[in-house]
């Protein structure tokens, strides 16, 4: 879809604060046969009985011993050490912010593929930032919105004037941003483009790989979905696949498991 050029008196932007032991003996057979002439039997020259010996090479049958709690260990390492040892499988360990913007940037590039690809960076930084604001003022660590009218004034002030110098506007995961010079627009500000430090925070070959995931998702998605859906509920997507961390102050800015076959498990349920 292409990002639609608007009127720019008319431009309006969404905002947010508004996982070996032996075998056992065996007992000894104490019953007797009961048999005749099972024990002994008669030699017919000499007419002296002889005890019937049991052949060597004839032996019991011991029981299976169990296996052992090391032997379980060993058993159960051998077989989730392929698993482990494949790179796809292997849990991306990083903070949610990165996740979220470089997902909403995925999303971008399929909604409006004309627009470059560090402009879908930069929409997907505007969308990390005001979810950012939106959570840290909602557990404490981010001030609320000042109630002085002057500042409140002056910060409406900068939105008006940032809405009509923009160029375009954009719908990305339900959040309407204004974009100016290929850069979104948050409380005024260009959000900038840096994939250099993006891909520092994953590691460059852990970047690629969450890329490609995200990518392979989105088509996949978009392959059976209906249209406009994608864009209605990429958002609820990511709070699933999200990496887990601990509720409130105690895991923001944390680092968590990002499992990548689980965003196109998701993919594929919808």
């Amino acid at each position: 879809m292409p990002a639609t050029t608007r009127s720019k008196s008319n431009l309006q932007q969404t905002h947010l604060e508004d996982f070996e032991d032996k075998p056992q003996k065996e007992k000894a057979n104490t019953s007797k046969s009961r048999r005749p002439n099972a024990s002994k039997t008669k030699d017919a020259t000499t007419g002296t009985s002889s005890k019937r010996k049991q052949p060597e090479d004839e032996e019991k049958p011991q029981k299976a011993s169990r296996p052992t709690k090391k032997q379980k260990e060993t058993h159960k390492e051998a077989s989730v050490k392929p698993e482990e040892d494949d790179e796809d499988n292997k849990p991306v360990i990083i903070n949610r912010a990165p996740v979220l913007q470089l997902w909403a940037a995925c999303v971008a590039q399929k909604l409006y593929p004309k627009l470059s690809w560090n402009t879908h960076l930069s929409i997907g930084s505007a969308v990390s930032a005001l979810c950012a604001i939106s959570k840290g003022r909602a557990i404490g660590t981010i001030d609320q919105p000042t109630d002085d009218p002057g500042k409140k004034a002056e910060k409406e002030k900068k939105k008006q004037s940032a809405g009509k110098g923009a160029d375009d506007e954009v719908d990305v995961m339900s959040f309407k941003l204004l974009l100016k010079d290929g850069s979104a627009i948050v409380s005024g500000k260009p959000q900038k483009a840096n994939e250099a430090a993006l891909i520092k925070k994953y590691g460059e070959a852990e970047y690629e790989r969450t890329k490609k995931a995200m990518e392979e998702a989105i088509d996949a998605f978009e392959a059976k979905a209906k249209k406009g859906e994608l864009n209605r509920t990429a958002f609820h997507m990511y709070e699933e696949f999200r990496p887990s961390v601990q509720h409130g102050q105690g895991g923001w800015g944390k680092k968590g498991e990002l499992r990548l076959e689980k965003i196109m498990e998701l993919a594929e349920k919808r």
